[in-house]
């Protein structure tokens, strides 16, 4: 984590397993939103082995979230090979 502070991305950092779904959902939505890059984390060993119950997101709860307008610009903006682009080049 410390490795890419300071390479301009948003970083959110879960400190519970409830907090790692729900971020994970609002650091999706935030980055379609913003167009920057979100880098979520959590402490590895004890939040991914920690047994503990949480109240899981509906599908439908995700759904609605979810921005699908900012969703299909992100899929136009993906690089093709049936359509390529030179970008960030002077």
């Amino acid at each position: 984590v410390m490795a890419v502070r300071q390479t301009g991305c948003a970083m959110l950092c879960a400190s519970s397993v409830q907090e790692a779904q729900d971020f994970a959902l609002i650091s999706q939505m935030a980055t379609l939103k913003s167009r920057v890059p979100f880098i979520h984390f959590f402490d590895g060993f004890r939040t991914s082995h920690e047994i503990n119950k949480i109240v899981p997101l509906a599908d439908d709860t995700i759904l609605s979230l979810m921005p699908q307008a900012e969703i299909d610009a992100h899929r136009a903006r993906a690089l093709n090979p049936e359509h390529p682009v030179i970008r960030g080049t002077s």
